[in-house]
């Protein structure tokens, strides 16, 4: 794992980025709250990882300094964030999430009700990415099943390789539910990716996909 940095230059513009390369970039509030999260003591300071199975890494070190302070400043920053910056920001992002998670749903609802059903690569990105959160949010699942049954009709229609295993992925086995999209899926099995996905999730029940071999 590279060693986290940040970046900082004269037009005010801040990057996240590993080993000396610039990466993504992000905005003064959340240079200043990444900064202030990479502060913390951790048990290790010779690791940089967020999440460490050894020593706990970053998040160990914010978990133990997590307060109501914390957990407010995390909301401000979140309720300002696209979808799309939230998602740069990676594993960080994630840690955010487990500071306040109620903020990173409601960037979640926000980012569903923008999402353009005629975009594939929008709505094939959201899909993948909210299925987990999705289930803890009442409001959020509402919206997010709206939004697969578009990315389902979009995947027939089209047959987009990217979206169709999005979809075996979100569905797992109750795409059998779902003749027509199966139908799409297995004709693209030969693609490593959807073959890779419909074994992992179907080869339990359904034996044309056992076949499957890394290439």
């Amino acid at each position: 794992m590279c060693k986290f940095y940040i970046f900082e230059d004269d037009s005010e513009c801040f990057f996240l980025g590993t080993a000396g390369v610039r990466l993504r970039k992000v905005n003064r509030e959340v240079y200043d709250l990444l900064n202030k999260l990479k502060s913390f003591s951790a048990d290790n300071p010779g690791c940089y990882r967020v999440f460490c199975t050894t020593c706990g890494g970053r998040w160990d070190a914010v978990r133990r300094n997590k307060s109501s302070e914390l957990i407010a400043e995390v909301g401000l920053v979140l309720s300002k964030l696209t979808f799309n910056e939230f998602m740069a920001l990676g594993e960080w992002g994630e840690m955010l999430g487990k500071i306040n998670e109620e903020a990173v749903v409601s960037l979640y609802i926000r980012a569903a009700q923008r999402v353009d059903v005629t975009n594939v690569r929008e709505l094939d990105l959201f899909l993948l990415n909210a299925r987990w959160i999705a289930k803890s949010s009442p409001e959020l699942n509402l919206q997010y099943q709206t939004l697969l049954q578009s990315g389902i009709e979009t995947a027939i229609r089209t047959g987009d390789n990217s979206l169709v295993e999005t979809l075996i992925i979100v569905l797992g086995v109750d795409i059998l539910n779902y003749k027509e999209l199966l139908s799409v899926a297995l004709a693209k099995r030969e693609d490593s990716h959807i073959g890779r996905a419909l074994y992992n999730k179907l080869r339990e029940v359904l034996p044309e996909v056992r076949s499957f071999s890394v290439k």
